[in-house]
């Protein structure tokens, strides 16, 4: 298996600690390690080094090998622009396909935490069996959701396809697995269940969100990703053909003196487009069965934004998630994150972000962390603003 980390976003809902020119997979946000030089651990723990691909932009080749000195240039899969998910993918899974036309590809975020990381290679070994076994399936790992999310989207799961007995259980009294109504159950359910995609809901409301997590149907979308390259590519060519026809025109070049050449001219020509609306959900509405779900209990957070943050670092023993110096008196379930030589002092404060930066401070409630890619987008307006961006 060729696990493809994507590393090329920006981040925009992590102002002001990620920023154009310094994105958030660079920077740490708990531990000593950046996002990217955690998620590079934990896959390299399994993996051979020369097996694994990073996609990132081409203006983040230097600060990627500052972070991942070990990775091989050939195994770097350069945007020379940002084109958003589907191409930065297809550009990748065209490398991969060059070097093995069998090849078993697994799509990993660069900004995924991981708590459980034994459990989440378990499950890329159940996909990948899977996938082997069924060599024109899709298969997507979910997560099962502890809480009413409204940031993430979800996974809908339809019929039962495949299941594997749990190695650490014991065989299961007949029956599907499932508890009636009230989600998965440990103590009964003795096998690893993989469901067909019945559709995905985006980011859904509040009280949707926890109607969703109170029935056994709903997944969280990690968007971890495993299939046959040739598979996934022959998806490109059936929902994105213009995105396709660049990306045969990259994988003939590739080794050849016109490479680089040829994947800027083609790159360019590709539409801005990401994974999940070009081919996720196309594939879903008019291919049903073709994309399975394999529910796993990962401890997994998509580290997007500021709560995601508070979430991953909170301990009960401590209200408040501190990085850097502080003092408070009376403040309760903040996320302090200081970056500056500035001590930060708080009084009151409840549910609240404060990032300083040497350059910056930001405040905001937990609630609105979503919105800080609108509040970018709304200072990119103005002139005297975008040397802050």
């Amino acid at each position: 298996m060729y696990p493809i980390i994507l590393a090329g976003g920006v981040g925009t809902r992590l102002w002001p600690v990620s920023r154009k020119n310094a994105p958030k997979q660079m920077k740490i946000f708990y531990g000593k390690e950046s996002l990217l030089r955690h998620t590079w651990r934990r896959i390299a723990g399994k993996f051979k080094i020369q097996d694994i691909f990073l996609a990132t932009s081409s203006e983040f080749f230097n600060l990627v090998k500052l972070d991942l000195p070990e990775i091989k240039r050939q195994n770097i899969s350069l945007e020379p622009c940002r084109r958003d998910t589907a191409p930065a993918l297809g550009l990748a899974l065209a490398k991969v396909h060059k070097r093995d036309n069998n090849a078993v590809f697994t799509l990993v975020n660069s900004d995924g935490h991981i708590k459980n990381e034994k459990e989440y290679f378990r499950m890329l070994d159940l996909a990948e069996k899977t996938v082997k076994k069924h060599p024109e399936k899709i298969v997507l790992i979910g997560v099962k959701p502890k809480y009413p999310e409204t940031g993430y989207g979800y996974i809908r799961m339809g019929n039962e396809f495949l299941k594997f007995p749990h190695p650490l259980l014991p065989p299961p009294p007949k029956g599907r697995g499932r508890e009636g109504g009230g989600g998965f159950s440990s103590n009964i359910n003795k096998f690893d269940e993989i469901y067909t995609v019945e559709s995905f809901v985006e980011k859904p409301d509040l009280k949707t969100a926890q109607k969703m997590v109170d029935s056994w149907e709903y997944l969280w979308n990690a968007t971890m990703i495993v299939s046959r390259v040739d598979t996934f590519l022959s998806l490109y060519k059936k929902y994105l053909p213009k995105i396709y026809k660049g990306l045969m025109e990259i994988e003939k070049s590739i080794g050849a003196v016109r490479e680089k050449e040829v994947i800027k001219n083609e790159f360019l020509k590709m539409d801005k487009i990401s994974l999940d609306y070009g081919i996720l959900e196309k594939v879903s509405k008019n291919e049903p069965g073709k994309m399975l779900a394999l529910p796993a209990d990962l401890g997994w957070a998509d580290v997007g934004h500021w709560r995601a943050v508070f979430d991953v670092l909170s301990d009960k023993k401590n209200n408040n998630v501190v990085y850097g110096q502080y003092f408070g008196l009376d403040s309760n379930k903040n996320l302090i994150y200081n970056l500056s030589q500035k001590l930060v002092v708080t009084l009151g404060l409840e549910e609240m972000i404060v990032v300083e930066m040497p350059d910056v401070v930001f405040v905001a409630p937990k609630s609105k962390a979503q919105e800080v890619k609108r509040l970018v987008g709304e200072m990119e307006k103005d002139r005297k603003l975008k040397k802050f961006i």
